[in-house]
């Protein structure tokens, strides 16, 4: 396994609080070289105790996605996965696979609304995101949070010890401008599980 291409550096706070001409003004007065806003649906599935995603964003079938931690004490360093889909695969071809292989849907996240700041410096990327998040139920959305998460991708010539250095910096920084708490040691998945079903926590966790 590639260590950086298959670890992600990230750091999620809650961010309820924050107001959307705030979190935009802040990260638009930080020099970002590029800005992006959109919404998609995040779909989960289990098979014994192995989890996946399924981002569907776009007009495509989007993108397939393992998680797990390294650490139970922190979400800072996790191993991350990604199979991005041709033009070819539909989202049912998606959802097929899973179902015919073992897999069972376990519910669906919309990202209502989702801003990201990319961040580029000499050897390193931060992407900063905010978004709202809620579960799509038979009828409707409930449990309609805001998150904050800052994912930092290092360059061939930076290590993960510097990185997740540089990414404590940024994320002080964060903190100290938009009255953040300390970060949070719940993926989505985590959260969102257990609102569904005490069954669907594993110790294999996306």
């Amino acid at each position: 396994m590639n260590e950086k291409r298959h670890t992600e550096l990230e750091v999620k706070f809650a961010a309820d609080h924050v107001d959307w001409s705030e979190f935009r003004e802040k990260m638009a007065g930080s020099n970002p070289c590029s800005f992006e806003s959109f919404a998609h649906d995040d779909v989960f599935y289990k098979r014994g105790d192995n989890i996946v995603r399924h981002r569907i964003k776009g007009d495509g079938a989007g993108e397939m996605t393992v998680k797990h931690r390294k650490s139970e004490d922190s979400l800072l360093d996790r191993v991350e996965i990604n199979l991005r889909f041709s033009t070819k695969v539909t989202t049912e071809d998606v959802d097929a696979f899973l179902l015919a292989t073992g897999y069972e849907r376990l519910f669906t996240l919309r990202k209502v609304m989702v801003d990201v700041f990319d961040f580029r410096r000499d050897n390193f990327k931060i992407e900063a995101a905010m978004y709202d998040v809620a579960r799509v139920d038979t009828y409707g959305l409930s449990g309609q949070r805001r998150f904050l998460e800052l994912e930092i991708k290092p360059g061939p010539d930076m290590s993960q010890d510097s990185a997740k250095e540089m990414l404590g910096h940024w994320s002080n920084w964060a903190i100290y401008h938009l009255e953040l708490s300390a970060p949070l040691n719940l993926s989505l998945f985590e959260n969102y599980s257990k609102l569904v079903s005490p069954s669907v926590t594993t110790n294999y966790r996306i």
